[in-house]
């Protein structure tokens, strides 16, 4: 729904993201269910995909967070489902991508281990996998490869 131009435009004028999402999202706690943690990366990434893709739209999202996403992905690389859901690469991978915009965001998920899960992918690329996989990927690799501090 938040990666459809139309529902995101809805979404943003009704006021969707400053009063639900965000503080729906305002979680730091590490002692949650596995559903919680689907719930807090799907809310995340959503965030991302409402965010867009200009320099530094996306906000940043806390640590815990970002490390779900990244453990959210691993799921998708090896098709496993996690807490019911079947994660596809592509869908993460778009609000990945547009998370990657923001410079902080990019410190965390590089700690969480985001590097490996996006080699990862690229390596085990077939065209079967898709070209938004492939592209999706290059362009988060593109944008956490500017950081500085890495």
């Amino acid at each position: 729904l938040s990666r459809c131009p139309v529902a995101s435009q809805a979404l943003l004028k009704h006021n969707f993201v400053e009063d639900i999402l965000y503080p729906s999202l305002d979680v730091v706690e590490e002692n949650l269910t596995v559903e919680d943690e689907a719930t807090i990366a799907r809310g995340t990434l959503a965030l991302a995909n409402l965010a867009g893709t200009t320099a530094n739209s996306c906000p940043k999202a806390n640590r815990f967070a970002l490390k779900t996403i990244v453990k959210v992905l691993d799921h998708a690389v090896r098709g496993e489902r996690l807490a019911t859901i079947t994660w596809l690469p592509p869908a993460v991978l778009f609000g990945l991508r547009n998370m990657t915009l923001n410079s902080e965001n990019n410190v965390a998920l590089l700690e969480c281990g985001i590097a490996p899960m996006l080699s990862k992918l690229i390596d085990g690329w077939v065209l079967e996998t898709g070209m938004a996989t492939l592209e999706l990927s290059i362009e988060s690799i593109r944008h956490l490869s500017t950081q500085h501090e890495c």
